[in-house]
Formats: structure tokens, C-alpha cells, sequence
């Protein structure tokens, strides 16, 4: 699995108004861009945990999934994004 920081994550904005992604003690782990849609691309990111988890419970260990079925293209597409966040 990759190494990332452990969740949750909070949005909040800097003394210079950009919009921050950080721990709850505070500590910064990004900064977004300025593009006019940090406050939704901040509410995304700090979702990931619950994603990813939410994610995961819906595929279990032995192949199979909610829909019983391994091939079914959303399960294959659910293992593809759980590999691309856990940088497998």
C-alpha cells in the first residue's frame, strides 16, 4: 500500500486566502492553485479516505464483489482505482 497521510483531512483557508488542505493538528499537506474551484477540488480531496474505504468494502478480499461477479466491468473498474490509490 502507499504511504500517504492518514486521514481525516481538513480544508481551511491560509491568512492569504488560499484554499489549504491539512491535518487536524494543523500541519499543511497541500495548497490548492487558485484555479476558482479550490473549495470543491478541497471537498474531494479530503474525501478520499472515506472513498477509498467505502470503495474497498464494496470489493472483498476473495475476488467476488457486491454483485458477484469478478468481471463485471464495475468491479473492474472499482479494483483499478483502488490499485491506482494505494499506488499498486
Amino acid at each position: 500500500m502507499s504511504k500517504f497521510t492518514p486521514g481525516p483531512w481538513i480544508k481551511s483557508v491560509d491568512t492569504y486566502g488560499s484554499v489549504m488542505i491539512r491535518e487536524p493538528d494543523g500541519n499543511d499537506i497541500c495548497a490548492l492553485g487558485g484555479n476558482g474551484n479550490d473549495g470543491s477540488n478541497a471537498d474531494l480531496i479530503i474525501s478520499v479516505h472515506d472513498l477509498l474505504e467505502a470503495l474497498q468494502g464494496l470489493i472483498h478480499e476473495d475476488g467476488g464483489s457486491v454483485a458477484h461477479s469478478a468481471n463485471h466491468e464495475k468491479c473492474i473498474k472499482a479494483r483499478a482505482a483502488i490499485a491506482k490509490a494505494t499506488g499498486q
